[in-house]
C-alpha cells in the first residue's frame, strides 16, 4: 500500500511538446474531427488528449517511483477541466500532486487521487485533470 505521506506530495514535472502529428493520430484513433485556430491556424487539441500528453513520456503516475506494479494497476476514473485550448506547438507542462489515497473492501482495493495541472509554454492554465487509480492487493 502507498503510504499516507504521499498524499499532498507532487510528483515531477512532465514538459511535452504537442506536434500536429500526434494530434492528428489521436484524432484518428478515437474518431474526433480535428479543429483549427482561426487566430493561428494551428491545429486545436481534442478533449481528453491531455491524458495522452503524459503518456507520451512513459509512467504518467511514478507507479516505480511510489512502489507499484503496473500488473495490480486499473483506471478508476478520469475527469478534464479546461481553461483554453491546447494547439499544435505548445510546450505544456503537467504538474501532478497526489491529492487522496484511500482503500476499501478491507484494503483489497487502494484508490490514489492524482491531480493535474497543465500549462503552456507563456505559464497560463490550459486545464486540469483528475485520475484516480485502483490497485488491486488481493
Amino acid at each position: 500500500m502507498l503510504d499516507q505521506s504521499w498524499v499532498g506530495q507532487a510528483l515531477d514535472p512532465i514538459v511535452v511538446d504537442v506536434e500536429a502529428g500526434q494530434l492528428r493520430l489521436f484524432a484518428k484513433v478515437t474518431g474526433m474531427d480535428l479543429q483549427t485556430d482561426p487566430d493561428t491556424s494551428a491545429l486545436i487539441a481534442p478533449p481528453t488528449f491531455l491524458f495522452s500528453l503524459g503518456m507520451a513520456q512513459g509512467d504518467i503516475f511514478d507507479l516505480d517511483r511510489l512502489g507499484i506494479e503496473m500488473g495490480k494497476v486499473l483506471h478508476g476514473s478520469q475527469s478534464f477541466e479546461y481553461t483554453r485550448p491546447i494547439r499544435a506547438g505548445d510546450r505544456i507542462t503537467l504538474q501532478r500532486r497526489i491529492t487522496d489515497r484511500f482503500d476499501k473492501k478491507g484494503g483489497a482495493l487502494e484508490f490514489i487521487v492524482v491531480q493535474t495541472q497543465a500549462s503552456n509554454q507563456r505559464g497560463e492554465a490550459v486545464g486540469s485533470m483528475s485520475s484516480t487509480l485502483v490497485v488491486r492487493h488481493a
